[in-house]
């Protein structure tokens, strides 16, 4: 972990660096996608969200997911829902579905395909006619996070309070796209809107999926005025730097003391896990996962 004078990201140093893999000249293509879980008791509830690349064909149009978690035999969909621009012509939307209960002792695999409708037209991005899967809990049918076309995307971080020396501690799980041998991977973040950057390096964990890796961040930092973060991720591979910066926005990470909420959804919420018998520990709050590493992110 190191400090240094630097300034965020700019918007305009990331269209330069940043690329994606997914399949060319597709009017709507996944960015990414997570499942994730809440716990109450012995029970659990899992839903799934993610990020949509879609070309502007006209102004009227319709974006749904349509899935299926896999204990069942129902088909759903989901409207999504415009989050901005990306690049020229396109745009980012995002979902979130519904929560199932299921037994904390099984797993939820949800299985999709996206749709895109403008102009009369019809377009589908169901993964090469695979469908995408992801899932969540004791041996799901499929990976918590489906990279996409994103290249890296931080799965989960969390900021653990100051002990008695001032320091706090910064874990969290980074999921990329293995491009090369000889990669560096870190988490940088700032206290203070800029003024000073963070750094926490990534160490290898292992394969995640098809050409995609887990990497593990875990470091002390000086604890934080205000109990609050910035974050994001480099990687850097083959002389090229994949960021993400939660689309621009950065990932905020807040430490309060002497409560237990474990945020583990994405987007703009935060969902507590609720722990049975009072046990008390910090709160972290994660506003936002999501991934850039698309042009123009």
């Amino acid at each position: 972990m190191g400090l240094s004078k630097l300034r965020l990201p700019a918007l305009a140093v990331l269209a330069a660096t940043l690329a994606g893999t997914g399949e060319c000249g597709s009017p709507v293509k996944l960015i990414y996608a997570k499942a994730l879980q809440r716990a109450v008791y012995l029970d659990a509830f899992g839903w799934m969200e993610g990020h949509i690349e879609v070309e502007n064909r006209g102004f009227e149009k319709d974006v749904v997911v349509r899935y299926r978690e896999m204990q069942t035999e129902e088909w759903h969909d989901v409207a999504a829902t415009y989050a901005g621009p990306i690049r020229g012509t396109f745009e980012r939307w995002t979902f979130r579905t519904p929560e199932v209960q299921f037994s904390a002792r099984l797993a939820a695999t949800f299985r999709f395909a996206i749709r895109y409708r403008v102009n009369g037209q019809e377009y589908w991005d169901n993964n090469s006619g695979s469908d995408y899967v992801v899932g969540v809990g004791p041996r799901p049918l499929g990976p918590e996070v489906n990279l996409g076309t994103a290249d890296v995307v931080l799965k989960k971080a969390d900021l653990w309070p100051a002990q008695e020396n001032g320091v706090s501690r910064l874990s969290g799980e980074i999921i990329l796209r293995n491009l090369g041998f000889q990669k560096s991977v870190k988490v940088e973040a700032t206290p203070d809107d800029g003024d000073t950057i963070l750094n926490v390096d990534a160490t290898y964990g292992h394969p995640y999926g098809d050409d995609t890796e887990i990497w593990y961040v875990q470091g002390d930092i000086p604890s934080p005025a205000g109990h609050r973060l910035q974050c994001w991720v480099r990687y850097t591979v083959n002389a090229q730097t994949y960021l993400d910066t939660n689309f621009g926005a950065n990932y905020e990470l807040r430490t309060v003391p002497m409560l237990m909420e474990l945020t583990i959804a994405s987007g703009d919420s935060t969902v507590p896990v609720e722990i049975p018998g009072g046990v008390t520990g910090p709160t972290v709050r994660f506003k936002g996962r999501g991934a850039d590493n698309v042009p123009g992110h």
